[in-house]
């Protein structure tokens, strides 16, 4: 029988960007950059007051090249994704080329990965070798141990990409996407953290506060004025409610914000994404992909399927919203 990579239509088309190229990228007045908030450009910087040119300036110096063992792992990486795809009978609205971006990662607050446009920035850190458990021995990342990083930042692209596959993807963590730009008033907009993975608001879910069901849109906010260190240590992840147009509610011409804290039903959205990937009890998935982590640092048979994928990738993001101190200091089974 003939092996399932012969049959694997090619979904996943990546390009390596030489350092000329990604300089420019990342310095692109895209609606990333163009987003940014005062707090944005100051806490990426380092520095109180910083201005845009001296971030564009920090983006610029943040650039490697690429290796050729690097290019060659993340090709076949994506081969792998795309098998699994074939196997399954996905078709994914992938752009039809996904530039590939490497950085030390300093110009955005340090992270493994995040993607704008069509493009993916891996961190370097994310390419080198690993310890291997407790051993002191080290393990180069295989392709197949890539490929939940790879997965994670593909998701971002394809919702980007197509605002069907973004609709259809957000109903399985129950929020819902609008046909238009949610917009924020001054007084939230000056103080929020962008994520270049989002780079337009229009979806929003209904969480029970205060006993009332309400429809509200998320965002992260910083919590007090920057004065030094990561963005990591001032985020706030924060719930805008919306009026039947789906405006931001205002009262006594400020804009009301809700803590996480407030929804009193926000806790249960793990278990529901549990729940959609048939996975049944969080503690149980977390205990079942902790496993398959472990295995797939030596190997390179694929271990992930597409909802295992998506569920590591719901997880990591609420222990990195509501424990983000141990998930930064967890290095294996959190990232």
């Amino acid at each position: 029988f003939l092996s399932a990579s012969i049959f694997a239509q090619k979904q996943i088309n990546l390009t390596f960007a030489e350092t000329e190229e990604a300089s420019q990228l990342i310095m692109d007045d895209d609606a990333f950059n163009r987003g940014l908030s005062d707090f944005d450009i100051c806490s990426r910087v380092g520095q109180p007051d910083a201005t845009k040119a001296e971030l564009k300036a920090l983006q610029h110096s943040q650039v490697r090249p690429w290796t050729q063992a690097e290019i060659d792992t993340l090709t076949r990486t994506a081969e792998l994704l795309d098998e699994i795809l074939a196997a399954k009978g996905y078709t994914l609205p992938c752009p039809s080329e996904i530039i590939m971006i490497k950085t030390t990662m300093a110009e955005e607050g340090g992270g493994g990965a995040y993607t704008r446009e069509n493009q993916i920035y891996i961190g370097q850190q994310a390419l080198r070798p690993r310890k291997a458990g407790n051993s002191k021995q080290t393990v180069k990342p295989t392709a197949a141990s890539l490929c939940p990083l790879l997965a994670h930042e593909l998701f971002h692209v394809l919702t980007r990409n197509s605002h069907k596959f973004k609709e259809e993807i957000y109903k399985c963590i129950q929020f819902t996407c609008l046909d238009k730009e949610i917009k924020f008033p001054a007084d939230v907009w000056s103080k929020h953290i962008s994520n270049p993975d989002i780079s337009l608001y229009d979806s929003y879910a209904t969480f029970n506060i205060k006993g009332q069901p309400q429809n509200c849109a998320m965002i992260l906010l910083a919590n007090r004025p920057y004065a030094g260190g990561s963005f990591f240590n001032y985020l706030q992840v924060a719930l805008v409610p919306l009026d039947e147009a789906f405006k931001p509610i205002q009262q006594d011409e400020k804009t009301v914000v809700y803590s996480i804290e407030d929804a009193e039903d926000f806790a249960a959205d793990a278990y529901y994404v549990c729940e959609e990937y048939g996975k049944g009890d969080p503690e149980k998935a977390i205990t079942e992909l902790e496993e398959k982590l472990g295995t797939t640092d030596c190997t390179e048979e694929l271990c992930f399927t597409p909802k295992d994928i998506l569920l590591k990738r719901d997880i990591d993001y609420i222990n990195k919203l509501k424990l983000n101190q141990e998930y930064t200091e967890k290095t294996k089974t959190w990232k």
